[in-house]
């Protein structure tokens, strides 16, 4: 044990001299080393700052109250147990109006409580309005403090007061002692500005208590409770039993075991990321082990001398470990120094982009020496094949300055299409499957086999350099005598590219499944402002003039609908043919996997995308409205419409290319009783909606008088956030209940993680093309000077 440890010792002295006498090549190793480190390093403190505590995550939710208490409106429910878990209802049946439940009265007597209600609502101010929460909450109060901060002003103490989140401040452009005005014409004065504990992008104005309309409206209502006693799960049961739910801060004694499945997803989980992992640690061998085997090969003649003194292959093997493990040492201490820092420019750089309040800033020692420990481990990793090469060579051989055989041994490439061919087949069977696990390992399998396979090609490649012209037959001569070199750089170019490619295929098919399930209300860049009564819909005229100047209108139209909400008078229903229905809902049995696979890419079995509350599912009107609300060509529809007929998505129109519509009354939920009618039908285009246009003379065959339910606007492009605001703003002041709703057709949510993708391989791509080609540049100083000294021009030289 002496012995080895003396033994260690020197080569730890030799390994410090060599860094330092290398500097070039020891930094560059230390970069490799470093820069894994730096980014998990990184990761890991921003992780933490942004996992809150339990005990943090429950003053952002209740503050300082030892519960939530809800009235389902249910007559009973049974929560699952734990804070900030759901409930079931156990009788599907509301309570019986006029029967209110007291939520209180069901807690331990002196239980102080504090009412929390809010509403959605339009704040104007200028020529700007707001969707914003109206909260009635005292959030002076001690038993709520710390859901909000307060930056400036005070509480509102009085009905005409707010205070505003900063968030809803700015937008609306307003300050301290700004007036904004709620829905009626309601003027509230601003005296002060909060922060949301929880997210920086909150638009709330929270109100006196008492100033939202009563229980029974649309408003969201709960108690944020503090117990003169610890409340136990007794006292839940006994709420529930009444439809009272009971949110507590933690977990209550006695609370029921849920049944949950973590075990095994959790060891999924660790599978999934030690996988990750492991791949990211063979990308950094792959990149640092090149630089090890070139000061290897340099200190060929020292390594030798030492063999010719006596050291055995052990001495030798530890002499070049040893480098890997002062480098390392290195490389982590300074990883983790940066890594440190950029962890706290992630979570301010995170904050601004999720819009999320981050918690108290945490960087924990133990697990940043940990990271600094994988970065050692893997410098170590790197260091053993040039150990073990510099190990087993020639002494007579290194100290004499030849190069031994260069050559692949026939059955590693044979191994590793074989591992490559297997792991692609374990990949597919894992995406039909959708077993990301499995789907994983694949990968990795594959990436091994063909890193296993990189020395083969690249000799394969050095043959091609006869029929080259000299500088690239120089390159190619270089690359394929130099493999140790070479290979491990190009394995990491390779897995770096197909493990970008797998993630950037993969994100790419969630975009587009988003994109496919995405259904619009309207055609992108319209705007649509619905009504309701007809105090509103007295004002269109008034209403287009509004968003003609607030927003780049190039066309408007009325919307005329064709229905009734009284129950004596009958609606249209628009059938489907039978050969449109989806094949799944005529099966005499549950759809199972292969049904649903089979039927996937089946144009009758996907979700039709609909009319929204914004526009009825059937209106009346000609070509012009038919194009701004369908997007249908108006020289097709004008055709269609003057003749009588029906605009219909593909699904209700039969194969002689007609729609059949049926009057069938409100009253009559069998539909017995209906009357059918058959119009000709062109065909509108398949955009996700599901609008039926008909013709004026087709609404008269039905007996039906179309009213005016709204109006669609033309955009010459997508407005601002700040004509948005000015619009609604507007709109808002003329008394219209709705706002304008305006469509900006699916929006992508995965382009900056694509972006940062791209950025990642292409840093890594080059970094590792700059790595190669300076450790050919530090290896090849000796034939470059030949090369010099039989003529060769700088430029030849440099290429």
């Amino acid at each position: 044990m002496t012995l080895a440890m003396s033994s260690w010792l020197v080569a730890l002295r030799i390994a410090r001299r060599d860094a330092r006498r290398s500097r070039g090549r020891s930094a560059l190793v230390i970069a490799m080393i470093a820069l894994p480190v730096l980014g998990v390093g990184a990761v890991d403190v921003a992780f933490r700052t942004f996992e809150l505590s339990p005990e943090q995550a429950a003053v952002r939710e209740l503050g300082q109250a030892d519960a939530s208490v809800l009235d389902s409106g249910q007559t009973k429910v049974v929560q699952d147990g734990g804070p900030g878990q759901g409930y079931q209802v156990e009788v599907d049946h509301p309570r019986p109006a006029g029967l209110i439940a007291e939520p209180l009265s069901y807690l331990p007597e002196g239980t102080r409580a504090v009412s929390d209600r809010s509403v959605q609502a339009d704040l104007s101010h200028g020529d700007r309005a707001v969707d914003a929460q109206l909260r009635e909450l005292a959030y002076d109060d001690p038993v709520v403090k710390g859901i909000y901060r307060q930056r400036s002003g005070r509480a509102p103490r009085g009905p005409g007061e707010t205070a505003l989140s900063t968030a809803l401040a700015s937008r609306l452009g307003v300050h301290v002692g700004d007036q904004v005005f709620a829905p009626k014409g309601i003027a509230l004065t601003v005296v002060g500005l909060l922060d949301d504990a929880s997210t920086t992008d909150a638009r709330t104005a929270l109100v006196d208590p008492g100033w939202l309309p009563a229980p029974g409206d649309t408003a969201q209502s709960r108690y944020l409770v503090k117990t003169p006693r610890p409340l136990v799960w007794d006292d839940v049961r006994r709420a529930n039993a009444h439809g009272i739910v009971i949110y507590p801060r933690h977990k209550l004694p006695g609370t029921p075991l849920l049944s949950n499945p973590s075990g095994q997803g959790g060891a999924r989980t660790l599978a999934i990321v030690v996988i990750v992992v492991g791949m990211a640690l063979l990308e950094v061998v792959l990149l640092a082990g090149p630089a090890f085997a070139v000061g290897a090969k340099r200190r060929g003649r020292e390594l030798a001398l030492l063999a010719a003194t006596g050291a055995d292959r052990r001495d030798v093997r530890r002499a070049v470990l040893a480098g890997g493990l002062v480098l390392g040492a290195v490389g982590g201490v300074v990883g983790i120094a940066l890594g440190t820092g950029l962890g706290a420019l992630l979570v301010r750089l995170l904050g601004r982009i999720n819009r999320t309040v981050p918690g108290p800033f945490e960087a924990r020692p133990i697990e940043l020496l940990a990271i600094a420990a994988v970065g050692i481990v893997t410098a170590l990793l790197a260091a053993v094949l040039p150990a073990r090469t510099a190990s087993r060579q020639d002494v007579v051989a290194a100290l004499t300055g030849r190069r031994g055989a260069v050559r692949t041994r026939k059955r590693v490439p044979v191994l590793g299409v074989l591992a490559a061919v297997a792991g692609a087949v374990l990949a597919m069977y894992g995406a039909q499957r959708r077993d990301a696990l499995v789907l994983l390992a694949g990968s990795a399998v594959a990436e091994l086999g063909l890193v296993a396979t990189t020395p083969a090609l690249i000799g394969l490649v050095g043959r091609l350099g006869p029929l080259l012209s000299a500088t690239p037959r120089l390159a190619l001569r270089d690359a394929a005598r130099n493999r140790a070199r070479t290979a491990p750089v190009v394995a990491a170019v390779l897995a770096a590219v197909a493990g970008s490619t797998a993630v950037a295929t993969y994100v790419a098919s969630l975009d587009r499944y988003d994109e496919n399930r995405y259904t619009p209300s309207a055609i992108s860049r319209t705007a649509v402002v619905p009504f309701n009564n007809d105090k509103d819909r007295g004002r269109l005229a008034q209403v287009e003039a509004e968003l003609r100047r607030t927003l780049p209108v190039t066309g408007a139209v009325q919307i005329r609908s064709v229905y009734s909400a009284s129950p004596d008078v009958p609606n249209p229903d628009v059938d489907r043919p039978v050969d449109k229905e989806c094949p799944l809902n005529r099966l005499d049995h549950l759809p199972t996997r292969a049904d649903v696979a089979s039927l996937r890419d089946d144009r009758r079995c996907r979700f039709e995308g609909g009319s929204s509350a914004l526009v009825p599912p059937l209106v009346v009107g000609d070509a012009e409205t038919a194009a701004l609300l369908t997007g249908v060509p108006r020289d097709e529809a004008d055709r269609v419409l003057r003749a009588g007929g029906v605009l219909a998505p593909d699904v209700n129109v039969s194969s002689s290319g007609t729609v059949l519509i049926t009057l069938r009354p409100s009253n009559d939920p069998s539909g017995t009783h209906g009357k059918p009618f058959r119009f000709a039908a062109g065909v509108l285009p398949d955009n996700g909606l599901s609008y039926v246009v008909l013709s004026p003379p087709a609404a008269a065959r039905l007996g039906l008088t179309p009213t005016v339910s709204g109006l669609v606007a033309a955009l010459g492009r997508q407005p601002t956030a700040n004509e948005r605001d000015r619009a609604s703003a507007a709109v808002a002041k003329l008394g219209v209940q709705s706002t304008p709703y305006i469509e900006r057709g699916y929006q992508g949510r995965y382009g900056p993680g694509l972006l940062a993708l791209l950025i990642g391989s292409a840093i890594l791509v080059l970094g590792a093309s700059g790595i190669a080609t300076g450790l050919a540049a530090a290896d090849g100083r000796a034939d470059l000077a030949t090369l010099a000294a039989i003529g060769a021009t700088p430029t030849v030289r440099r290429a």
